[in-house]
């Protein structure tokens, strides 16, 4: 912390006069001293107001790392503030009365802006009480209780920026003019300081409470944000380590926070959000968990909605990315190597690829992001189709389940009962498992599975069972094309042939009831074509006409099989969480059970030792009972001592 004599001559002189050398001033001065001079005459002030509205600024070259960003924007606060401030043994004591004095007189409305200051100056004061690092921040208090320290954070998150309209007599968000005159101008030095402490503030905290609470006063902050654009993007990068590392909570507050700071900029800070948010999912789907798989659902959402902002901008990174995919799948097919094979057949390119079906099937109606869906689905094939074999059925299944999604949320035709097929062919279900189910296969946190689990009859079982559930949902999504009947008819060969070949009926059974309702719809649509008129008029609008007769809440048999299915597999899920929730009740409770039920052995252990001591004690005399008993207690001591340490 500087000296209050050497602050005192910064704040006096121009703002250029201590880094000559890389001032706007010094550079000019070094350059062109006639022109400096020139300009001085007209204007004796002219760089000390450039340096007061320097952070209007939209961006800085990309050669300017973000560290000297940060340090040229933190170091324009000094410049702003101007206020001088003393060695930290000198610094005033905040009190717990005086704050509560300040909030009496706010509410009373005997506001001005030397209690605006004041609650900026405690704020500083609780920031760098987190760690933060203050070098360019003036702290002018010292807080030593830690109930003075929330109630400065309370009022500052309770009246700002209340405040600030208040004593600006506007509602409004101040324009660059109207920062250049009346009350904005005297107020917005200080609205600076707090927003950049706000930055500092948020990678310090640890409290999922007190995070949360900073990120929903930060929502009613973010358009002063957009007056500041550097602030803007250190905070952006600030928000997108909370969006992928934080609790569920604070993502969606973070993710809100960053939907509204990066609307009012060009598409560079655009950009710039969206590469970073990107690399943050691909970091975080390094290893898919069940904890962690809500997460991964929602930043496929967040991201999906920062696409939607500028979809040509869109286009053009998700072009490059889904490109780089297919060049490290064309590397693993060309050289066939295992490493290449595991870059390919990994949880980061699987779940890249399901982000972008994600995106698209969220923006169906995006023409400028339809030229992609076609290399998507041939890298998402081309990473199913990759040394196939059954430990990586999981894998294939979860790339069918990101066509489909895409397939039915685009209204596009996607083959991927093909894959299903296929997959469904690589086993054979007539073999006996060689070793008993000790836990069910889940596919659902599975990419790869081990040769143990290819032993286990729940592996088949759960296979037969996923596989099945994806063919009927790719039926039930295509049940309105006119061409039905052909399209399923190659399905339902295959699947006949599969049926007769299968001796056990656990899958016998979910094979011959698919085909049995799939066939039904074929005949259904087939009578509905007679109907129609469709086989003389192959025009595409009767086509068309026909299948919007088709309505979802038709008794087709596929509608009704569905309906039914669903109804089942939701009364499941509920069943499997419940489950869930109580093998993790238990598992609490379980650990409590287990230091009592120690305790209580322990206990008994000394009881029963004590009894075998007198037992033992009793055929010998008096006094050489005593001593044994003795001595093995103390050794007992000794031993438990030893035992411990």
């Amino acid at each position: 912390m500087k000296e209050k004599g050497s602050l005192g001559e910064m704040t006096k002189s121009p703002p250029d006069a201590e880094h000559p050398e890389t001032s706007l001033h010094g550079r000019l001065a070094k350059a062109d001293p006639e022109f400096v001079q020139f300009l001085q005459s007209e204007d004796p002030s002219i760089f000390e107001e450039f340096a007061e509205v320097e952070d209007e600024i939209p961006d800085l070259p990309s050669s300017v790392s973000d560290e000297t960003q940060s340090d040229e924007s933190e170091s324009e606060d000094e410049q702003a503030e101007g206020s001088e401030h003393s060695e930290e043994a000198s610094l005033s004591v905040l009190s717990e009365v005086t704050l509560t004095q300040v909030d009496e007189d706010i509410q009373k409305g005997k506001a001005n802006l030397h209690k605006a200051k004041m609650l900026v100056d405690a704020f500083a004061t609780c920031v760098s009480k987190t760690g933060a690092n203050m070098d360019k921040f003036n702290v002018r208090y010292e807080i030593k209780e830690i109930q003075t320290m929330n109630t400065a954070l309370r009022l500052c998150f309770v009246h700002f920026p209340s405040l600030w309209h208040r004593l600006a007599g506007s509602e409004n968000i101040p324009g660059k003019k109207a920062l250049k005159r009346g009350m904005w101008c005297r107020l917005f030095p200080s609205i600076k300081v707090y927003l950049r402490l706000i930055v500092k503030l948020l990678p310090e905290l640890s409290n999922d409470d007190m995070l949360k609470a900073t990120l929903e006063h930060l929502t009613r902050l973010t358009q002063y944000y957009g007056l500041l654009p550097r602030t803007s993007k250190m905070l952006l990068r600030k928000l997108v380590s909370i969006w992928s590392t934080k609790s569920l909570d604070c993502r969606k507050l973070a993710h809100e926070s960053i939907m509204q700071v990066v609307q009012p900029f060009s598409d560079l800070m655009t950009a710039m959000i969206f590469r970073t948010m990107y690399l943050a999912y691909v970091r975080n789907s390094k290893i898919i968990e069940p904890s962690c798989l809500e997460n991964v659902q929602f930043m496929q959402n967040a991201f999906a909605d920062v696409c939607l902002l500028n979809p040509q901008l869109t286009y053009r990174h998700a072009f490059l990315f889904i490109r780089q995919l297919a060049i490290s799948l064309r590397n693993a097919t060309i050289s066939k190597t295992e490493n290449s094979a595991k870059l390919v057949q990994s949880w980061q390119f699987v779940q890249s690829v399901l982000l972008w079906c994600r995106v698209l099937a969220l923006c169906p109606s995006e023409a400028a992001l339809q030229p992609i869906r076609y290399p998507l689905v041939n890298v998402a094939f081309g990473c199913a189709r990759l040394h196939q074999s059954q430990k990586i059925i999981p894998l294939i299944l979860h790339i069918c389940g990101g066509l489909l999604e895409l397939s039915e949320q685009a209204h596009i035709f996607i083959p991927v009962h093909t894959l299903l097929l296929e997959t469904l062919c690589l086993v054979n279900f007539n073999l006996k498992p060689k070793r008993p189910t000790l836990k069910p296969i889940s596919f659902d946190c599975t990419l790869k599975l081990s040769s143990a689990h290819l032993l286990e009859s729940s592996f088949r079982l759960t296979t037969m069972d996923r596989v099945v559930e994806c063919l009927q949902r790719f039926f039930y999504i295509n049940r309105r094309n006119v061409s039905f009947p052909e399209l399923a008819f190659p399905a339902l060969e295959t699947l006949k042939s599969l049926y007769k070949k299968c001796r056990t009926s656990n899958f016998s059974l979910p094979l011959k009831e698919l085909i049995n309702v799939v066939s039904k719809h074929s005949a259904w649509v087939a009578q509905q074509r007679r109907k129609g008129g469709i086989m003389i008029a192959l025009a595409t609008e009767a086509i068309l006409d026909f299948e919007g007769t088709l309505l979802e809440g038709s008794d087709s048999p596929l509608d009704v099989y569905c309906a039914k299915y669903n109804r089942v597999k939701a009364r499941e899920l509920i069943a499997r969480q419940s489950s869930f929730n109580l093998r993790r009740n238990e598992r609490k409770l379980g650990k409590k059970a287990v230091r009592s039920r120690k305790g209580i052995v322990s206990k008994r252990h000394k009881r029963v030792g004590r009894k075998s001591d007198k037992q033992r004690g009793g055929t010998i005399g008096n006094e050489t009972a005593s001593a044994e008993q003795q001595s093995d207690g103390d050794l007992l001591v000794d031993f438990r001592v030893s035992d411990s340490d």
